[in-house]
């Protein structure tokens, strides 16, 4: 039998990664969309989506805060069932992640395999870069995540994300689903959780969704709390020399 899945995913003007996005999860049952007001197409691709429920959602004075964040999430995850979904995904907008080593398998097959005893999958996500080699990023080249398959082969632990969680479980997950709140009951499965991580996978979109979407919207909470420090006082200078330092990356999957 296959599992059932559900995404839980915060967007705020990502018009160009949402048709990327719905196009790699292709095998999600139902996604959990909390969305902020755009000024692009962000709401329109996600209600034409079957699948999407459109959660809308306002940050006070429209800064990032990611413990308000977390504690949406949590509270998501907390009213979702085991009679409406087996399984539960916090990802990001720019977060692709697949199982079993095989991005174009569908994750509702391999989930099966995951023993009654495990509660939780660890993502281990790569940063991926443009590499010089690579063409314009396109919709309709499918795995989506083939097109961008070039980065750090040394995953960064940050991004190794525990937000994979069996649902009904009661776990929570700290800022960013980085790490769960009390290990306490938290059982790991070995099945293999692997994940491509599109913060800074081209230019075309990751200048103005770093700088404007990202750094300019950090509330005082993040600054105090240090939360998100790698999006502070970005300027798109700053993200096109990352971009420029990793053309010649190796590839990582």
């Amino acid at each position: 039998m296959k599992s059932r899945i559900k995404l839980i995913t915060f967007f705020h003007n990502e018009e160009f990664l949402v048709p990327f996005y719905l196009s790699h999860y292709w095998w999600a049952d139902s996604i959990h969309a909390v969305f902020s007001k755009s000024d692009d197409r962000t709401e329109e691709l996600l209600r034409a989506d079957h699948r999407v429920h459109l959660d809308p959602f306002e940050f006070p004075g429209g800064k990032i805060d990611d413990g308000i964040k977390r504690d949406i999430i949590n509270l998501v995850m907390s009213e979702t069932s085991r009679q409406s979904t087996d399984w539960i995904l916090v990802v990001d907008s720019d977060e692709f992640i697949w199982f079993g080593g095989c991005p174009e398998c569908d994750a509702r097959e391999i989930l099966p395999e995951v023993s009654s005893s495990c509660n939780v999958l660890v993502a281990r996500l790569w940063n991926v870069y443009r590499n010089r080699s690579d063409s314009d990023l396109d919709l309709k080249k499918t795995p989506v995540v083939y097109q961008r398959r070039h980065g750090d082969q040394n995953r960064d632990p940050h991004y190794q994300k525990p937000c994979v969680i069996r649902a009904g479980t009661g776990i929570r997950l700290e800022v960013g689903a980085h790490t769960i709140i009390n290990m306490g009951g938290v059982r790991v499965s070995a099945v293999d959780c692997d994940g491509a991580h599109w913060q800074n996978a081209d230019p075309c979109f990751c200048l103005a969704r770093r700088v404007k979407g990202r750094s300019q919207r950090i509330s005082d909470n993040n600054y105090r709390a240090g939360w998100g420090h790698g999006q502070y006082h970005l300027t798109e200078d700053m993200v096109m020399k990352v971009c420029r330092d990793h053309l010649d990356d190796p590839k990582c999957f």
